[in-house]
């Protein structure tokens, strides 16, 4: 006689299994980015300002959707600071003031869950920059002039992070994105006429899922 087999287990692995409910994530947010983009005169804004670091909080609402993704909107609001350096504008070398800008985005994320702990989330949002008023010395005089009025101006952001669940209700993220805005508002340095402002950023979070 054949011992009978046993019955398989039909389950989704717990790797594949979807949350219950609707989650809510809190997430302070550490990035590093560089900012490219045309100022006029043959410079960039990455010939200006150098790398640059900034510190957010982040808000998202996510719902279960099934085959282990969940979506939904997200909040954000930060700072970033980029330092100034000495460059060359139209044959006359300046040095800029440290860039500060402030923004508000919101957007959709969704989330992947690829193993027991390890999640993948794309994101899209937008939002609004405030790019602080920046000034900046002639090298040769040391005369300063208004180089960037202060705008505020339309943002969008796109990233891709790589979230490891620690235990508990903590998280670690780690993502890399780009970052768009309208073009900063020219001063009185005749030879700036400045283009679209573009981020690429690296970036680490902490925080809770409740």
């Amino acid at each position: 006689m054949f011992a009978a087999a046993e019955p398989r287990d039909e389950r989704l692995p717990l790797a594949l299994q979807d949350d219950e409910e609707p989650r809510v994530s809190l997430s302070l947010v550490q990035r590093f980015g560089v900012l490219d983009g045309d100022l006029g005169g043959g410079a960039g804004y990455e010939d200006f300002f150098d790398a640059g670091y900034g510190i957010g909080l982040e808000v998202d609402y996510l719902m279960p959707s099934g085959m282990g993704w969940s979506y939904g909107p997200y909040f954000s609001v930060g700072g970033e600071f980029f330092t100034g350096q000495e460059e060359t504008v139209g044959g006359v070398r300046f040095e800029a003031d440290s860039l500060k800008i402030f923004n508000v985005l919101a957007g959709f994320k969704g989330i992947a869950r690829i193993d027991r702990r390890f999640l993948l989330e794309p994101r899209l949002g937008v939002g609004l920059s405030h790019i602080f008023s920046t000034d900046a010395e002639e090298a040769a005089t040391g005369a300063s002039f208004d180089f960037l009025d202060a705008s505020t101006e339309i943002a969008a952001e796109s990233g891709l992070r790589a979230v490891f669940e620690l235990g508990g209700s903590c998280k670690l993220d780690f993502g890399a994105g780009l970052r768009l805005r309208g073009s900063a508002e020219e001063g009185e340095v005749p030879q700036v006429n400045p283009g679209t402002m573009v981020q690429y950023f690296l970036e680490l979070g902490l925080g809770l899922r409740f």
